[in-house]
């Protein structure tokens, strides 16, 4: 075997591999042995048919087959060898030629192109400014999260018709012509008339009672694109999308008087005299949302992060093969059109995988099995707090080693890790630039 490598450019790449005999009879012979005993012929027993008319039926797959396999081990060693770092896999040459006859086997030479990895340096320093988005806690957002709380301990009754602190529940149904839209959208949903801030819709919607029903536009339910999402039940670039009427039939009035703020309700959010006043509820509940918020600050700095380094590391990749490569492994049947339309998300994809490689490597960002065991225990308190129901270390341990157990889990949960610790090593570089945003348009970063 004879195995040479041409390089076109820093990007792409010939492997030819040239095989004898020698590199193939063999396995051929092994190959063709199994074959015959699992053959069938009438006027033969069983594994007894004659070798010549095994190779006039299956010859040529066979040889086909255990040719692949070596061509395949012969390229996986020479990536190996020569430390060749490739994208995607190699590929056949496109239109070569055979060199071979498969009739008669003897000397055969393949050509294989390959897609060569560029060298990524990520430089960062305390020139390159990142934004760091925070929610503005202010009066208001905390007022409304005392509330809202205190609601939840509140009474709930159900008047008969709708006051203009009370909650709608309901079904939104999307309108064409004034008429139920066939197949249109319908979602049930809330409508909280304490927070309309159109005074004309709001009175619109008092005086209600269940069956009601009432043409509504969404511009004056919601308050902002992640509101009007939640309201439609769907994804705010969905939902931006949306420019219909609705109409909301009522199914439900309900009122909820809230709780006093006194230390019945404070024992009960947070425990027996934890808080005493009012003035260290609203301290605590400043607390508590800056916390609330942090999960989601660092996940909308991630997203930013990636995008400002993609653009800032420009990175040149053999498109051309990429996207042959994409074409002849996808399981969607592309066509071109398609192709051109994908193929920029798939580029910067593996733009961002180049780039987190070379930080990974430069800070020596590695995850352990007890990173990735620790990292699922704290996604698993996480959800099940929702819910309120906390489990025990038994319970924790239980349910990380099924999530590490699947495969789609695991990798999610090692990504997360190293994607958390780039962010770490960057924040520790660049000049963090923070800016408050109110929390409604931090909501739609964070759902966007």
């Amino acid at each position: 075997m004879n195995i040479t490598q041409e390089n076109i450019d820093d990007l792409n790449a010939i492997i030819k591999i040239e095989l004898t005999p020698e590199d193939y009879q063999s396995k051929l012979d092994s190959a063709l042995k199994v074959a015959r005993k699992q053959m069938n012929m009438p006027g033969f027993r069983p594994g007894q048919v004659p070798m010549s008319l095994v190779k006039k039926q299956y010859g040529k797959s066979v040889l086909a087959d255990e040719m692949n396999k070596v061509l395949q081990s012969a390229l996986s060693g020479h990536i190996q060898e020569t430390q060749l770092r490739v994208l995607g896999n190699p590929l056949p040459k496109s239109g070569q030629d055979e060199s071979g006859d498969w009739d008669n086997p003897a000397d055969f030479t393949f050509e294989y192109e390959v897609g060569l990895a560029p060298k990524v340096e990520v430089n960062l320093s305390a020139k390159q400014k990142f934004e760091y988005f925070k929610v503005k806690v202010d009066d208001k957002l905390i007022s409304r999260q005392m509330d809202d709380l205190a609601r939840r301990y509140g009474k709930m009754s159900e008047p008969e018709v709708s006051g203009e602190n009370d909650l709608l529940i309901g079904t939104l149904i999307e309108l064409e012509k004034k008429e139920i839209k066939p197949g249109g959208i319908m979602n049930e949903t809330t409508i909280s008339l304490e927070y309309l801030e159109d005074k004309k819709t709001r009175a619109a919607l008092v005086g209600k009672k269940p069956e009601d029903e009432i043409t509504v536009k969404l511009s004056k339910l919601a308050t902002s694109d992640a509101d009007m999402a939640k309201l439609l039940g769907m994804s705010i670039p969905e939902a931006k999308a949306i420019k219909s009427d609705f109409m909301f039939r009522v199914k439900e009035v309900k009122n909820i008087e809230p709780a006093e703020y006194n230390a019945e309700l404070f024992d009960k959010l947070f425990g027996p005299e934890v808080i005493k006043t009012e003035d260290e509820f609203k301290n605590r509940t400043k607390e508590d949302l800056e916390k609330m918020f942090i999960q989601d600050t660092e996940k909308i700095f991630r997203r930013k992060m990636i995008e400002q380094l993609i653009d800032n590391t420009k990175i040149p990749l053999p498109d051309a093969f990429l996207k042959r490569w994409i074409t002849e492994t996808s399981d969607k049947n592309l066509s071109p059109e398609e192709l051109e339309v994908e193929y920029p998300n798939y580029k910067r994809s593996l733009s961002w995988q180049l780039i987190e490689n070379n930080i990974a490597a430069k800070y020596k960002i590695q995850v352990t099995a007890d990173d990735a065991k620790a990292k699922a225990k704290e996604l698993m308190t996480a959800q099940y707090a929702q819910y309120g129901l906390p489990l025990d270390d038994e319970q924790l341990d239980a349910f990380a080693a099924q999530a590490l157990a699947k495969e789609e889990d695991s990798k999610y949960i090692y990504d997360s890790l190293v994607e958390e610790r780039i962010a770490t090593a960057v924040k520790g570089e660049v000049k963090l630039v923070e800016k408050e945003l109110a929390y409604e348009d931090f909501l739609v970063w964070a759902q966007s």
